[in-house]
């Protein structure tokens, strides 16, 4: 079987959840067949970047770049990009895939499963997060909580966080929301990037929610990471038939190895090896994007809550009868979010910015973790870090929602807390502190995960079963 696996990014260039399962995927199918890869690169300062053939860890690899100007991304360039469909039609119609998997389509157009269709070739879908029903693509709303509503005019709220400033000022932000929502129902719905700034993001995003779910829905079949997401997208109108949950698979070798230091990622600010560090000092790790939506300000403000110090003092209050504690955090920073999360930690000498994680490096990073931490302030769908973390035999504590409540047994492999909840997250790594003989029970209690062989055996079947329906 040809199969190509179509993704918004891919290694070496991005490196991220999606982009890793999907390159190990397509290498465990390409032991039983052909697979290519599709994917965008960016490069905002260039207009034009010829598509290019590479090959990277023997998959061959077809880029095009990917201009995304519009007045907000995820509402407009995705859809109306003739250029890259025309560059992806002509891929498909030389390659002949048998199968075409779209992995993500964040950036790319949204039409790919109506130019499949249109050539006779069968499409599957693999719903990552939550863009289908969500303009955020995080199903959180405008107070911070887990959003159950179905996707229109009521999103205006998170799409227009702040309206015309000028004018919300003379009547209320309430009043700007109700007129958009006005003007969401009048408008024809057509999307453009000229005109008013506003009024064009509104009409981008009807166009969103209207256009979405229909090209979706043209895939013959969607997956679901997580049981939450299922759920989800069979209660916005997808057909139960049509949606499958296949949890994420992860690349399993050998349990990591104890090392006597812990190498760090790119620009890692000086840490203790295991040879000068106190040993029973537990640490705590957050590995990931140092976004906002990832939660890293929730999980420093709990560690400085458990170390139980005002922001002015400088070293923690000495309990001899608990063991010591750091915070780890590994990951590329936002250029804003970055620096204020910081500056939240200025002076605090056990919470250490890692830097970017290099993949080779993260068997030997998880050889000298303790806890991992996924404090996620958006309804994660089955991170890989949760499952790395758990294949190393390593307790997760995470937010209560989504797939990382299906991945964490609370008290069983983990601690599960209230999603932002700075006090509950506290009690639980203050728990594991005064508690320490509690890891090594969880630890005990951590069952297997889903390895990418298995999860590969489980796709193969979807796209088997697809192949014969439509026989």
């Amino acid at each position: 079987m040809v199969i190509l696996q179509v993704t918004h990014r891919f290694l070496p260039r991005q490196v991220g959840g999606i982009e890793t399962y999907t390159l190990h995927l397509s290498q465990e199918l390409s032991k039983r067949h052909r697979v290519h890869v599709f994917a965008c690169t960016h490069d905002p300062a260039k207009e034009q970047v010829p598509a290019d053939d590479t090959e990277y860890e023997g998959l061959a690899v077809h880029r095009v770049h990917c201009i995304c100007r519009t007045l907000q991304p995820q509402c407009l360039a995705t859809f109306r990009n003739e250029r890259l469909v025309s560059r992806f039609e002509g891929f498909v119609r030389g390659l002949r895939p048998d199968m075409v998997h779209i992995q993500h389509s964040d950036t790319l157009p949204i039409d790919l499963a109506s130019v499949c269709r249109a050539q006779g070739i069968p499409a599957v879908l693999t719903l990552h997060d939550y863009t289908f029903s969500c303009p955020t693509e995080y199903l959180i709303d405008f107070d911070g909580k887990v959003c159950h509503r179905h996707p229109g005019s009521v999103c205006l709220k998170c799409v227009l966080p702040t309206p015309v400033p000028k004018l919300s000022k003379l009547v209320g932000k309430a009043a700007i929301h109700r007129l958009a929502s006005l003007y969401y129902r009048l408008s024809d719905g057509t999307p453009d990037d000229g005109g008013s700034y506003t009024l064009g993001l509104i009409k981008a995003h009807r166009y969103r929610t209207e256009t979405l779910n229909k090209e979706l829905a043209k895939a013959e079949a969607l997956i679901a990471p997580s049981q939450a997401l299922g759920d989800r997208a069979v209660s916005v109108g997808f057909p139960p038939s049509k949606v499958w949950v296949v949890p994420n698979g992860i690349a399993i070798g050998d349990p990591p190895a104890h090392t006597q230091d812990v190498p760090g990622g790119t620009g890692a600010d000086s840490l203790p090896t295991a040879e000068n560090r106190d040993r029973r000092t537990i640490r705590f790790a957050f590995i990931g994007r140092v976004v906002p939506i990832k939660g890293v300000h929730v999980l420093i403000r709990a560690f400085q809550e458990v170390q139980n110090r005002g922001e002015e003092q400088t070293r923690p209050r000495a309990d001899p009868g608990r063991p010591g504690a750091e915070l780890l955090i590994y990951g590329p920073e936002s250029p804003t979010y970055g620096p204020e999360i910081r500056r939240m930690a200025a002076g605090w000498e056990d919470i250490h910015f890692q830097g970017r994680l290099e993949p080779e490096n993260l068997q030997s990073i998880l050889a000298e973790i303790d806890v991992v931490v996924m404090p996620s302030v958006c309804v994660e769908n089955m991170p890989l870090v949760a499952l790395e973390g758990l294949s190393a035999k390593i307790p997760v504590i995470g937010s209560d929602v989504g797939g990382l409540a299906e991945i964490i047994r609370d008290s069983e492999n983990g601690f599960l807390f209230p999603m932002g909840d700075v006090a509950a997250l506290a009690h639980r790594m203050r728990t594991i502190l005064e508690k320490p003989a509690i890891l090594e029970g969880m630890r005990e209690r951590i069952g297997p995960v889903m390895s990418i062989e298995e999860n590969a055996r489980r796709v193969e079947a979807i796209y088997e079963e697809v192949l014969e329906n439509r026989a």
